[in-house]
């Protein structure tokens, strides 16, 4: 049976496409928040691929691939394949094409990707250009091809257990979640100096140099005294003792710098006081602890935990059971989610006064309210500043989420359905021909090895500033690639030809 065609090429980009081996400035096919950042590699004599720090020239590397610094996922043109696998994956992808466009396109500017399945590795399909041949890995599917890429398991396993055995001991007394891998990007100057100005309006109150109760919201002083109306705003700044301060500027810190990196510093002040703001009307209309004195920045810092739950409700948090005292691995909208139940619960049907309920529960929702707002400004930003967007920036969120992968049968073949301004599907390939989908295989095998050389994507690409979109410039004029500029790739007979 003939090799089926692959989905023909949009003119949208095209035109201006570019070859493997040139520097990329594309906006990330997937999550649409960052233009793809070059990331330099060199494998060592042990056949381990490291990530060169910032400070090395590009010129060591063995290798620079492609990366989104917020997704974590990662582009690899065909001759990264190559020198990454000792075994064509044209065959094999060709094969296991699965009947409709990726919905996403080309950091090379060649139109939208196909998807593929590898069952034995990924429930997930996997995005390549029928053009170019280049490949793209989602985050996940990244993490699950190649743990042992990742900053926690490159590290020593003895060295890795003892840090684990240190974390467990701390968080059995305190009791706090500890982020496994999303490491901050570039230096979150706000928390900074959000820390700085808490930590100094409390050591000014412990010296009495300024009194808490002054600036603390006391929601019947406050209906008696609309003068009071300042404290709204001013109990955001003062902290009861230094538990309640340190626990605050933990979350802060732990949340905050990933919530920064995309929202921009203005925009992430806004958010902060804004939600501060909220919470403490909220708390006025709301609480029957009326003559209690509502100091902290709780209510602001559970909009930042919102906005976190928002952009990585699948990163990973280390969580201690408590009474049981086991380690959980848990994504962040587990915890965060128990959290806000906790908060509802206990202000809605609960008579215990303390804490200010309200506060933390619509500082959070005004955090959700927020952040799509925001995300939508980011992705036009980031689109605005690169060569090619993504198709999510062409077409808009009809195109964000794919659709569940589907094993191919025998006995149930797809139709196809167009989708205004998307590429018409390629049939499936026949289970029955020998261009049957494989099981992993040599495919799986290269992938793997692919994977694998993303190597420490997350663990250092640290850049030096921050815009206001929240993105760093870290690409320059070229970067360079040990095996040197590759020719415009040429597609063999059982590619798709592209139409013009």
């Amino acid at each position: 049976m003939a090799e089926p065609r692959q989905a023909p090429i949009t003119l949208i980009q095209q035109s201006h496409a570019t070859t493997g081996g040139a520097p990329i400035d594309a906006q990330c096919p997937a999550c649409s928040l960052h233009e793809l950042v070059p990331i330099h590699l060199k494998q060592e004599a042990d056949g381990q691929w490291r990530q060169l720090p910032p400070s090395r020239p590009g010129s060591e590397a063995s290798l620079t691939i492609d990366a989104c610094p917020v997704c974590f996922g990662v582009w690899f043109d065909q001759d990264e394949i190559d020198a990454l696998g000792d075994v064509d994956i044209d065959p094999a992808f060709l094969k296991t094409m699965v009947g409709r466009s990726a919905n996403r396109m080309c950091p090379r500017g060649h139109g939208f990707m196909n998807e593929h399945v590898i069952p034995d590795l990924l429930k997930s399909p996997i995005d390549r250009c029928p053009v170019c041949r280049g490949l793209w890995l989602d985050g996940d599917e990244r993490y699950t091809l190649a743990k042992s890429s990742t900053r926690t398991g490159q590290t020593d396993r003895k060295v890795e257990l003892a840090k684990r055995g240190l974390i467990w001991a701390a968080q059995i007394l305190t009791q706090l979640p500890v982020e496994v891998e999303n490491p901050a990007r570039g230096t979150p100057w706000v928390i900074y100096a959000l820390i700085a100005v808490l930590v100094g309006t409390y050591i000014a109150s412990v010296y009495g140099i300024v009194y808490a109760r002054d600036f603390a919201l006391v929601a019947g002083a406050l209906r008696g005294d609309p003068a009071l109306i300042y404290t709204l705003f001013s109990h955001i700044f003062f902290h009861a003792d230094w538990f309640h301060l340190l626990g605050n500027l933990y979350f802060l810190y732990v949340f905050g710098d990933n919530v920064e990196h995309i929202y921009g510093r203005r925009r992430f002040l806004v958010l902060f006081f804004g939600a501060g703001l909220v919470g403490g009307i909220f708390e006025l209309f709301l609480t029957k602890s009326t003559a209690t004195p509502v100091i902290g920045a709780s209510g602001a810092i559970a909009a930042v935990m919102a906005a976190y739950l928002w952009i990585y409700p699948k990163a990973k948090l280390l969580q201690v059971v408590p009474i049981l005292y086991i380690q959980l691995t848990i994504p962040a909208w587990v915890y965060v989610g128990i959290w806000v139940i906790f908060q509802a619960v206990m202000g809605f049907f609960s008579d215990a006064m303390g804490m200010a309920w309200f506060s933390h529960l619509f500082g959070f929702a005004c955090g959700l309210a927020m952040t799509p707002w925001v995300l939508g400004r980011r992705r036009d930003e980031v689109a605005a500043k690169v060569r090619f967007r993504s198709a999510r920036s062409i077409f808009g969120e009809r195109l964000a989420k794919r659709a569940p992968a589907q094993q191919p049968s025998a006995q149930h073949m797809p139709t196809n359905h167009a989708i205004p301004g998307v590429p018409p599907t390629a049939p499936r390939p026949d289970p029955n021909s020998p261009a049957g989908a494989p099981r992993g295989g040599a495919a799986g095998a290269t992938v793997a090895a692919a994977a694998a050389a993303a190597a420490r994507v997350t663990a250092s690409q640290r850049p030096s500033s921050f815009t206001q979109a929240g993105a760093p410039r870290t690409r320059g004029q070229g970067f360079a690639r040990s095996h040197g500029p590759r020719a415009a790739p040429q597609r063999d007979e059982n590619e798709g030809s592209s139409e013009r």
